[in-house]
């Protein structure tokens, strides 16, 4: 769900008025927190990008690299969590549960402790509907659902979808059943084979 569509490289004159709105007429400066960690979604290139793209519309992206463990503890912690910082998640199975209830039921709220509800979201409303979806049997039943609520979550964004990785993959001639599984986005080597 996209319920604040930008097209594909955004949209800067309409983010300046948004943020001349809110009162920010001269632009505003922000603190993203990414890994030091080279090469992966939440490291220094992805975080360069989003200052690179994020100027156009007028916001001055400062960026805070933490190594490691620094960075894992930090982003984690409901006591030291910055406001603006780079963050994954994948779901265990393909279904909202394992994706949804982690980063969203106010009750996995972590005080002292490893917390991944990030936008510290306690919505009642949301509490209750991933309760009786997951006394759901059925799949496909549940499955609506979870689409529902997915998109009543995006619409208060809560979290906001910072970048969405593409990868390539190069086969051999020589190998068949190559298929990349559309939950986990990977290679599924179960089925891979020689010819």
């Amino acid at each position: 769900y996209d319920p604040f569509p930008a097209g594909a490289s955004g949209n800067a004159d309409k983010a300046r008025e948004l943020l001349k709105e809110a009162g920010y007429a001269d632009g505003l400066t922000v603190t993203l927190t990414h890994s030091n960690a080279k090469g992966g979604p939440k490291g220094p290139e992805v975080a360069t990008a989003l200052q690179d793209a994020l100027k156009k519309a007028g916001i001055t992206v400062k960026l805070q690299g933490l190594e490691g463990n620094d960075y894992n503890d930090t982003v984690a912690s409901a006591k030291k969590e910055p406001g603006f910082f780079l963050r994954g998640w994948g779901a265990d199975w393909p279904s909202g549960g394992p994706f949804l209830a982690p980063i969203f039921d106010g009750r996995q709220i972590v005080q002292d402790g490893a917390n991944f509800n990030t936008g510290f979201l306690n919505d009642a409303s949301v509490n209750s509907e991933i309760d009786e979806i997951n006394k759901l049997t059925d799949l496909t039943a549940a499955a609506p659902r979870w689409g529902a609520l997915d998109k009543k979550i995006g619409e208060q964004a809560v979290v906001v979808p910072l970048f969405h990785p593409v990868y390539k993959r190069l086969v051999g001639k020589d190998v068949k059943n190559v298929v990349i599984s559309d939950w986990t986005g990977v290679l599924d080597v179960s089925q891979v084979a020689v010819k």
